[in-house]
């Protein structure tokens, strides 16, 4: 091929991909031996102008290449069939500048269709000085095995794709797998996605580049299917800057460079530490004992006043209680907070409160992963600790009483690090600056990211358990926890425990105060009225009680004794004047 050449065929759809194919009308490559259409040479010399339009090509073998675009532009790949070679690692648009160093600009990749085979396989790859390129309305089929879509990525010198558009795409696959991804831009300058590239039943729909210095990605409008596994492949480092604007079918939050600044909600339960059953049993948190978790108080933490000597008086935290950790002589003892979902491409803030009985006291904020959503022991993440990193004090800098803010300059995650909880803590143990008192700047604060070494499903974090933990064997080794808050991005201001949802089964840990009335969901659900007939009556609760409740009832039409026999389903009433209106309520737990 040389400069200005052109193949066409006129038959878009090509050998065997209509029932009653013109063999002999079109032009085709798809025998043994024709492996690709390329520029031979291609390290000494670039040409331009080639058109290749409504053709059905296809290589042959792993390894090959359909249309190879390396040292080619200002070119047309236009209308064409394009079929993929067996044995894996194959492309059907591919083109890298590391050969010969020549540019590919000024391409159009259009109304192509495009079949994956097996594993490594790639629709389009576009590395190096492919600029000004434009990837419209074509269709890539991937294959039910780790396969890529559209990959714009640096060439071996450090090139980047630049100035790039992506739109109206179909990607899909007949069986989601572990590994496939659509639109993977790993590493390109000012690419923007523009609207309707759409993803179908694939296990991610986008990368975005794990290299910061490629920056300017906008993504306007995609059509991100619920069928996808994931929308976003946790990539680590995300540093990239990145722009998503969704106005139609979407599954994301709009988001401008990188990551929404508003505060999101506290994910941790009785985050104040007021919730106790009593002054050795915390509510939603556990103790934690070298590698044990969820263990009982006693001897590892306990409820302490916030008004009282230890520490000194609390005018800056919330409430009654903080929690006191330690036992005055182990290392390592702390809380766990219980099962928290997490988003692996997202970041997160944990800040606390702390005040110890010693300035020699040590203490860490720990952080226990698992690649299950549930918090399955057997699920724990234990190999992917560099993955689990501290991020930049964007947010949190400072010791000032005006800001009341403190940030982590422990830059990892480490592995235990000599605490042997089996999770992840800070790379060096923290300490308040005065002993015995609560002040502004006992604020501490971490921004981090979760462990997302995403070769293996088995690395990528899907829920975690936060622990506080106190980290010095000597006498008098107490550490006071209050206030922690647990965000996606930024915390909030607002240091509550986790909403109440809006659906499923919520606890409050605390005190519950309600500003105005309590009303049932149902008519009957723990309270009502009913009239007796012949001197008794039966309530059917219409969602049953998981055990027997304790319920108490009163005649509002004289004077008189009511029995009262509940069960976990129903309450039965009786009263001997026959035909009385009673009232009853039934509270569920009782003892």
């Amino acid at each position: 091929m040389g400069d200005g050449s052109s193949i066409y065929g006129y038959q878009e759809s090509g050998l065997g991909a209509v029932s009653n194919p013109d063999t002999s009308g079109f032009i085709s490559c798809a025998t043994t031996g024709c492996t690709t259409v390329h520029k031979p040479n291609a390290a000494s010399s670039k040409i331009n102008y080639v058109h290749i339009v409504g053709m059905y090509l296809g290589a042959t073998g792993a390894n090959s290449k359909v249309v190879d675009l390396t040292s080619i532009g200002h070119s047309i790949i236009e209308s064409n069939n394009l079929t993929l070679g067996t044995g894996g690692t194959s492309f059907g648009i591919f083109g890298d500048t590391s050969t010969g160093g020549f540019d590919g600009t000024n391409t159009l990749i259009r109304h192509n269709n495009i079949g994956l085979n097996s594993s490594g396989d790639a629709c389009v790859s576009l590395a190096g000085v492919f600029n000004a390129v434009v990837i419209e309305q074509n269709v890539c089929t991937l294959a039910p095995a780790a396969s890529l879509g559209y990959v714009f990525k640096k060439d071996s010198s450090g090139n980047y794709p630049d100035n790039d558009e992506i739109y109206g795409n179909d990607c899909e696959t007949s069986s989601t797998a572990f590994g496939q991804v659509c639109y993977d831009i790993i590493g390109a300058l000012s690419i923007t996605f523009g609207p309707n590239n759409r993803c179908e039943k694939v296990y991610n729909c986008l990368e975005f580049p794990s290299d910061g210095s490629a920056n300017g990605i906008h993504v306007l409008d995609p059509y991100l299917s619920i069928s996808n596994t994931a929308q976003v492949l946790p990539n680590e480092p995300a540093t990239a800057t990145v722009a998503i604007d969704n106005n139609g079918h979407n599954w994301l939050p709009s988001m401008h460079y990188g990551m929404n600044d508003l505060g999101g909600d506290n994910l941790i339960g009785n985050s104040g530490f007021e919730g106790w059953q009593n002054s050795t049993s915390l509510y939603y948190w556990g103790g934690v004992s070298g590698t044990n978790i969820n263990q009982a108080g006693s001897g590892i933490y306990a409820q302490e006043t916030s008004a009282g000597a230890n520490p000194g008086i609390d005018t800056y935290t919330q409430g009654t209680f903080n929690v006191r950790v330690g036992d005055g002589a182990t290392a390592g003892l702390g809380v766990n907070s219980a099962c928290i979902q997490v988003d692996s491409t997202r970041e997160y803030t944990l800040m606390f409160r702390v005040a110890s009985a010693s300035t020699s006291n040590n203490f860490r904020p720990g952080f226990r992963f698992y690649w299950d959503a549930n918090c399955t022991e057997a699920d724990r993440i234990t190999t992917a600790s560099s993955n689990a990193r501290v991020l930049a004090p964007v947010n949190y800098d400072g010791t000032s009483n005006s800001t009341g803010n403190w940030q982590s300059t422990n830059a990892s995650l480490t592995y235990n690090n000599g605490i042997t909880c089996n999770c992840n803590v800070t790379g060096a143990d923290w300490q308040v600056s005065t002993a015995n008192a609560w002040t502004p700047t006992r604020n501490f604060g971490i921004v981090f990211r979760v462990p997302n070494a995403f070769s293996l499903s088995t690395t990528v974090t899907h829920s975690m358990r936060v622990m506080l933990l106190e980290n010095t064997a000597a006498a008098g080794n107490f550490v006071y926890f209050d206030d922690a808050v647990l965000s996606m991005g930024p915390v909030t201001p607002d240091i509550r425990n986790a909403p109440v949802r809006d659906s499923g089964s919520s606890a409050v840990y605390g005190s519950l105060a309600v500003s105005q009335h309590l009303n049932q969901g149902a008519t009957g659900q723990f309270a009502g009225t009913v009239a007796l007939v012949g001197g008794t009556a039966t309530v059917t609760f219409p969602t049953p009680f998981a055990s027997t409740p304790v319920c108490v009832a009163n005649d509002q039409s004289a004077i008189a004794t009511v029995k009262v026999t509940p069960s976990a389903s129903a309450l039965t009433l009786t009263q001997a004047s026959g035909t009385d209106t009673i009232n009853w309520l039934c509270i569920g737990n009782p003892n």
